[in-house]
């Protein structure tokens, strides 16, 4: 005995149907590799965008890290400068504490 077969299942559908199928197995996937273009397209632009903000960022703390570092030579110096100011009161300090020479 041979099996009849059946007629393909698109036979019993509407002309509508059909035509959606259609579109759903030829149109639909090049549909959406364009719009999974578009996607990675705008997905890249916006990597782009955030590596040249960091970019920015790296850039503005090396300045404000260069800066740093000539205030706080400054503020070294002016602390040593301090300290020979403090030096030279107290030796001034000690002189005048010492009795003179003449005086019992």
């Amino acid at each position: 005995m041979q099996r009849r077969q059946k007629p393909p299942t698109s036979f019993f559908l509407s002309p509508k149907l059909r035509q959606k199928r259609v579109f759903v197995r030829l149109v639909a996937p090049a549909h959406y590799k364009s719009e999974n273009k578009a996607l990675k397209s705008g997905h890249l632009q916006k990597l782009t965008a955030v590596k040249q903000n960091a970019d920015v960022a790296l850039q503005n703390l090396l300045a404000v890290m260069t800066r740093s570092k000539s205030s706080i030579k400054q503020l070294i110096s002016g602390a040593e400068d301090l300290q020979l100011v403090a030096d030279l009161l107290k030796s001034l300090d000690k002189i005048s504490e010492m009795p003179s020479q003449g005086t019992p």
